[in-house]
């Protein structure tokens, strides 16, 4: 009996996604003079400021960020597990639902704190689509797994 393991490569995308929107800018917002470039992983001030110790209004809850990183690392992780748990389903499917539900908590989240973010000017990076990508990954690789689970119990039936 060969099952079709298109979930696993799903799951793989998904991980990947995620892991490279961990690393790539979400926004970039300019305060007065200065224009500071966020990620998850840390600030990055824009090259031709004299003075990139100075800490900027909006970025004083900065450090909040690093969870919002944690949860992606998380996702990632827990996607990789998942193609691991190819021999339990049922497990393998739960694992895609919570790291849908992270994902889309790490959305709503990254947004939120863009919003309220006090800055003269924010452009949204479109790396954000990213998180949407994972989103339908996960999704696809849900399916595919539903469709392993009722090839399995027909052909339980069958027996």
């Amino acid at each position: 009996m060969v099952i079709q393991r298109i979930q696993t490569i799903y799951l793989l995308l998904a991980a990947i996604a995620i892991a490279l929107y961990s690393l790539m800018p979400i926004a970039e917002i300019s305060i007065g003079l200065q224009s500071v470039t966020l990620r998850l992983s840390g600030a990055q001030y824009a090259a031709g400021i004299a003075n990139p110790v100075v800490e900027v209004e909006p970025l004083r809850g900065y450090a909040g960020l690093w969870g919002l990183f944690a949860v992606a690392a998380l996702t990632a992780l827990l996607a990789l597990i998942a193609i691991f748990k190819y021999k339990n389903l049922k497990l393998q499917r739960r694992l895609c639902g919570v790291c849908g539900v992270l994902t889309a908590a790490l959305a709503v989240s990254v947004v939120a704190y863009v919003i309220n973010l006090k800055a003269d000017s924010c452009t949204v990076s479109a790396s954000n689509l990213l998180l949407l990508a994972e989103i339908v990954l996960l999704w696809l690789a849900n399916q595919g797994i539903r469709h392993d689970q009722r090839l399995l119990s027909s052909y339980d039936r069958i027996r």
